[in-house]
């Protein structure tokens, strides 16, 4: 039960994490914050960036909240398959967003 709350708190820290970079809010934390129209437009230009599958998978889970079963049952895939995927966009994204110092990335 102990890890499961832990997941699940890292999940909405995750989560939150990506709704900002998305625009939905600006980096409380930096001094001099991009635009959110311009954060935005450069999370969605990485994003667009990620291959066919992985966008899928990525905004399945990121986007509509979908766990990894569901994507999993929804796409025909094994779970592992879609944590792969996951992990993937999150290391392509990471190398796509050259953002500046302070800036909130998932971990």
């Amino acid at each position: 039960a102990r890890n499961l709350a832990l997941d699940e708190i890292k999940r909405t820290r995750i989560r939150t994490t990506w709704a900002r970079a998305a625009g939905l809010g600006i980096h409380a934390d930096r001094e001099d914050p991009l635009p959110s129209a311009e954060l935005r437009a450069e999370v969605e230009a990485a994003i667009g960036k990620l291959a066919p599958r992985r966008r899928e998978v990525f905004h399945l889970a990121r986007y509509h909240g979908f766990s990894y079963r569901e994507i999993a049952q929804a796409m025909g895939i094994s779970v592992q398959t879609v944590a792969n995927h996951m992990s993937a966009a999150l290391a392509d994204l990471r190398k796509s967003l050259l953002l500046p110092a302070g800036a909130i990335l998932p971990t």
